[in-house]
C-alpha cells in the first residue's frame, strides 16, 4: 500500500508543471490570471471531494472510495490529453488567417477577390506580388514583406531575444538570483503550509469538539472548501486580471490582503462552541484566503516571461511544489507532536499553525509587491497576440507566418496589428 501511494505521488507530480505552461501559452496576460484561477477551481473540487470521501468511506468503505476516485481521475485524464493535443492545430489555414486579418485568404475555398484580400498572399503556389493601390492600406492593416525589408521588419518586431536556460543548475541559478521569484517561493510555501495543517488537522479537531456531528462534518466542510475556496480562487484571479496588467503589484497585494483577513474567520471558527456558526466562518476564512493561487502562479510567469524555453516555467513550477511541499510538511508534524488526545491541544496546533503561515505569507507577498524588480506592464503586442499566433503559424502554409506589426493595439479586433508575411527560403 506504500509503494501504491508513492506512485501515485509520483504520476500525480507532473499535473501542474505541465498545465500552467498550457495556461501561460495560451492566455494573454490580460486574462492569464483568470485562467488560472479557473485551473485553481478544479483543486478546491477535488479537495471538496476529500472531504466528501470520509462519508463515502463510512457508507462504501476505503476500498471502493478510493477505486471511484481513480477511475475518475484516468476519465479525467483522457480527456485532458485529447483536449490539449488539439490546442494549436485545430485551427485551419484559412481560420487562422481570418482571424489575424479579417480577410480569407487565396488558398480559401470561399476566397472572395475584394481590395482588401489583396494585403493577403495569393496562393502557395502563385504570385507573391501585391498592387500599389494596397500599400496605404497594408500600413494600417499588414502587407506581405519581401527581401530585405521583410528581414529588417522582422528585425524590428523582435528587439528582445528570448533567454535560454539549458540545464536544472542554470534553472536554479535563475532562480536564486531573481530576489522577486525568492519572495514568492517563500509566500507560497508560507501559504501552503496552512493548506497542510487544515487538510491534516481540522477533521481531527472538529471530530473532537463536535463528536455528534462527525458524519455531517465531511459533506459541510466539502462545502465551505467548495463555496469559500472555488469562489475565491475565480474572483481572486478576475480582480487580478482587471488591476494586474496595468500595475503587476497588484499580483501580490491581493493575496497579501487575503491572507491578513483570513485570520479573523479563523479564530471565530476555532475558538467557538457552535457547530453552525464555526462551519460559517470557515467558508468565509477560506474565501479571504484562498485568492492567491491565481494572482501568484501568473505572477511567476510573469517574472519567467524573458525566456524562451518552455521547460523553464516546467522546471521552475516543479521546484516552487517541492519546496512548498518540503516546508508546509513540518506543520502537520508540529501538531501531530503536540497533540495529547484532547481538541484543546489539537485548536491550538491548528490556529496558531495556520494563522502564522497566513501571516508570515501576507508579510512575504507585501515585500514582493514593493519590491523595485518586478516586471512592468507588457506594453508591446506580443502578449496580445500570442496566442492567436501560435494557432496561425502552427496551420499556414510554410512559405507564410503571421507576425505583429507595429500599429497600436486596438480593444476588440485583433486585424490591425497582425499582418501576414512571406518567410525568406533558407539555402543550404
Amino acid at each position: 500500500m506504500l509503494l501504491a501511494r508513492v506512485l501515485m505521488g509520483v504520476g500525480q507530480a507532473f499535473n501542474a508543471p505541465c498545465a500552467y505552461p498550457i495556461i501561460a501559452s495560451l492566455f494573454s496576460e490580460e486574462t492569464r490570471s483568470t485562467a488560472n484561477g479557473i485551473y485553481a477551481v478544479g483543486t478546491y473540487i477535488g479537495s471538496a471531494l476529500s472531504s466528501l470521501s470520509i462519508g463515502l468511506a463510512i457508507t462504501f468503505g476505503w476500498q471502493l472510495t478510493s477505486i471511484g476516485a481513480g477511475l475518475a481521475g484516468i476519465i479525467a485524464s483522457i480527456a485532458l490529453y485529447r483536449t490539449t493535443d488539439s490546442v494549436g492545430s485545430g485551427i485551419s489555414a484559412s481560420t487562422a488567417c481570418r482571424l489575424a486579418t479579417g480577410v480569407k485568404p487565396p488558398w480559401s475555398p470561399d476566397y472572395e477577390d475584394t481590395e482588401e484580400s489583396q494585403l493577403l498572399p495569393p496562393s502557395p503556389s502563385g504570385s507573391t506580388n501585391t498592387t500599389e493601390a494596397a500599400q496605404p492600406e497594408a500600413a494600417q492593416h499588414g502587407s506581405i514583406q519581401h527581401g530585405e525589408e521583410n528581414k529588417e521588419e522582422h528585425k524590428e518586431t523582435s528587439a528582445v531575444t528570448p533567454k535560454s536556460v539549458h540545464s536544472l543548475i542554470d534553472n536554479i541559478t535563475l532562480l536564486a538570483n531573481s530576489s522577486p521569484i525568492m519572495l514568492l517561493f517563500a509566500a507560497t510555501s508560507m501559504r501552503m503550509t496552512a493548506t497542510y495543517a487544515a487538510a491534516a488537522y481540522f477533521p481531527v479537531y472538529f471530530s473532537r469538539e463536535f463528536p455528534e456531528y462527525t458524519s455531517s462534518f465531511s459533506i459541510v466542510h466539502a462545502l465551505c472548501i467548495l463555496g469559500g475556496g472555488g469562489l475565491s480562487a475565480y474572483f481572486g484571479g478576475r480582480a487580478a486580471d482587471r488591476y494586474g496588467p496595468r500595475k503587476p503589484s497588484v499580483l501580490a497585494s491581493l493575496p497579501s490582503g487575503g491572507g491578513m483577513m483570513a485570520i479573523i474567520p479563523l479564530g471565530l471558527a476555532c475558538f467557538t462552541s457552535n457547530f453552525p456558526f464555526a462551519m460559517s466562518m470557515l467558508a468565509l476564512q477560506y474565501f479571504f484566503a484562498e485568492c492567491w493561487l491565481g494572482p501568484g502562479m501568473t505572477l511567476l510567469q510573469l517574472l519567467l516571461r524573458e525566456y524562451k524555453d518552455r521547460e523553464v516555467m516546467s522546471t521552475t513550477v516543479a521546484l516552487l511544489l517541492f519546496t512548498n511541499t518540503m516546508v508546509a510538511s513540518v506543520a502537520p508534524s508540529g501538531i501531530a507532536y503536540w497533540d495529547d488526545g484532547t481538541a484543546e491541544s489539537v485548536r491550538r496546533g491548528v490556529f496558531f499553525a495556520i494563522a502564522l503561515s497566513y501571516l508570515f505569507s501576507a508579510l512575504f507577498f507585501g515585500l514582493l509587491a514593493r519590491n523595485e524588480s518586478l516586471p512592468g506592464p507588457d506594453s508591446s503586442d506580443e502578449s496580445k497576440t500570442k496566442p492567436i499566433l501560435n494557432a496561425c503559424n502552427s496551420e499556414l502554409p510554410p512559405i507564410y507566418s503571421i507576425a505583429p506589426t507595429n500599429a497600436s493595439v486596438p480593444p476588440v479586433s485583433p486585424r490591425k496589428y497582425m499582418k501576414v508575411v512571406k518567410k525568406e527560403p533558407e539555402y543550404q
